[in-house]
């Protein structure tokens, strides 16, 4: 069976996501639900294992050969004695999130307890008409969880290889408009996150800002330090965990508990070699009076 690249950096990653699972389930150890993209060696699932009682795992396959990749995934599940908690979607993520169903219609299950969109690519993603349908797969997921009135954890990792056309810049000059009604100056801060060279220190705001927009008439979001590192093929990549608490009925669009300043000044982990080190990327702190 192929393995999986894997570097020591994606593996502190896992780590740290199994810190919260563990912070947020464990008095549900071993009733939890997953929903995500494990890749054919399955190291999400074999490290959290112990959490869930279903797995429902997306597999697209390489083109051609779509097979090869879905049937070495139903191997490795068979190989760890955990094939009979596994529910195997086959096709290209988004669509699957935007029908409901899979390219053999076969239907994703809402709820679940835990969610990890690992994208090969970037996260402004966009098809041939120019519709954001990452971002609409997304909100269609969150849509979903609503439905069934699911706390859950959502872990989002990308690269840096975004179709960036502007969309970046207007959030953040968004944000900059939307706290200077507020009386904030955040002016210092959004022209030094615009002008930085690492593309790292503008996702640490945009894909927070994505969230928590595309999640905003149901869900509280609490973001997580985001970590950056180098992947395979030295890939620049950075992971993001979300805490996504279900606003009661009444209480629908209720503000999240972390305001815009607190994650404009979020500071980041830096993985390199297993190791982290924070780092703000000497962006200005937003002071509030």
């Amino acid at each position: 069976m192929l393995e999986e690249p894997f570097t020591i950096n994606k593996k502190k990653v896992r780590e740290l996501n199994l810190r919260l699972i563990r912070e947020h389930f464990e008095k549900r150890k071993g009733q939890l639900r997953y929903f995500g993209l494990p890749g054919e060696s399955m190291r999400d699932i074999l490290l959290w294992k112990e959490f869930f009682s279903y797995f429902c795992a997306v597999e697209r396959g390489e083109p051609g050969e779509e097979f090869l990749l879905q049937h070495n995934l139903r191997l490795s599940a068979f190989k760890y004695g955990i094939s009979d908690k596994l529910n195997l979607l086959r096709g290209e993520l988004d669509n699957i999130l935007l029908r409901g169903y899979d390219d053999y219609n076969n239907a994703v299950e809402y709820p679940f307890d835990v969610v990890t969109l690992d994208y090969c690519g970037g996260v402004i993603y966009k098809n041939s008409t120019g519709q954001s349908t990452r971002a609409s797969s997304i909100g269609e997921l969150v849509r979903n969880q609503a439905l069934h009135d699911k706390d859950f954890l959502l872990f989002l990792t990308c690269n840096l290889d975004n179709d960036d056309q502007g969309e970046i810049r207007k959030v953040f000059l968004d944000i900059q408009r939307d706290l200077n009604k507020l009386g904030v100056n955040a002016d210092q801060a959004i022209k030094a996150y615009l002008a930085h060279p690492k593309k790292e220190a503008q996702l640490k705001m945009y894909v927070p800002y994505l969230i928590r927009t595309l999640s905003a008439s149901t869900y509280r979001c609490e973001t997580f330090k985001p970590v950056y590192y180098l992947g395979n093929k030295e890939t620049h990549m950075m992971s993001f965990s979300f805490w996504m608490e279900r606003s009661s009925n009444y209480a629908a669009g209720r503000p999240n508990r972390q305001s815009l300043v607190q994650l404009l000044n979020l500071p980041a982990f830096e993985c390199m070699d297993g190791g982290l080190r924070p780092t703000d990327f000497d962006i200005p702190k937003v002071e509030v009076s």
